[in-house]
């Protein structure tokens, strides 16, 4: 990966960190295809009313590989914890959004369920990054939860100022966003995105980076090994939509 562009500046310093609402929208599989349909909405409807709003960074994936499959995975990120709030009343006042979000939802069940959880950025990575180059890239997510907030505290330290984020970097993991969970299910935890050119790209750069003299230095660091700093972790592979900022 080359350099990055970032889309949620929102006039705020280098050093802000955003705030990270990460939907997964659950579906179940039939022979209507609600989720290509309710695709339709997000596009043509809610994208450009979340613009409207303020809300400059918006991706939307569809899950590859992990649970609860069908889903679509979405990442709005905001400036700061108030804009959540202020998109909110933009939404709702939103004529034209209020009336098609009633029409979509007029026709019957969409959508099973939807979760969110509410992260707010590292300092080391304080903004979404976009990958920069064309085309499409595999995403993967993974949340780390630990047993407590001292435990959580000692990981993601090792992420910042034990340097795992830069050496995530150095071979080929492309940071899309880092963020500790202030809101949502199996709290504490961390959770991040990086993006790979493709599957085998992602397969490579995991490789180099977990046989890495670095890796090998940090994770045999007293107190700092899997079993101390982190009791379960989850991932996923998603695909860009088309018509998200990420992708």
């Amino acid at each position: 990966m080359g350099a990055t562009q970032d889309l949620t500046a929102q006039g705020e310093g280098s050093k802000s960190r955003a705030m990270l609402e990460v939907r997964k929208i659950s579906f179940r599989n039939t022979p209507e295809d609600r989720r290509s349909h309710y695709h339709s909405f997000l596009q043509q409807i809610y994208v450009p009313a979340l613009k409207k709003a303020g809300v400059q960074t918006a991706g939307f994936f569809n899950n590859d590989i992990g649970p609860d499959k069908p889903h679509t995975l979405c990442l709005f990120a905001y400036p700061n914890a108030a804009a959540i709030a202020e998109v909110q009343d933009a939404l709702a006042s939103d004529k034209g959004y209020q009336s098609a979000l009633k029409d979509v939802h007029a026709k019957g069940r969409v959508y099973e369920r939807v979760e969110s959880s509410l992260l707010r950025a590292f300092g080391t990575v304080p903004k979404v990054e976009i990958p920069a180059g064309k085309g499409s890239n595999l995403f993967e997510l993974r949340v780390y939860e630990s047993n407590d907030p001292v435990s959580l505290a000692k990981k993601i330290g090792m992420f910042e100022e034990g340097g795992e984020i830069a050496l995530f970097r150095k071979y080929g993991l492309q940071p899309v966003f880092f963020g500790e969970a202030l809101v949502g299910a199996n709290i504490p935890n961390l959770t991040y995105m990086v993006a790979f050119p493709d599957a085998n790209a992602r397969a490579e750069a995991w490789r180099k980076f977990a046989t890495s003299p670095e890796w090998t230095k940090l994770k045999q660091s007293p107190g700092l090994s899997d079993g101390e700093v982190v009791s379960n972790i989850s991932n996923a592979t998603y695909t860009g939509l088309a018509f998200s900022d990420i992708r």
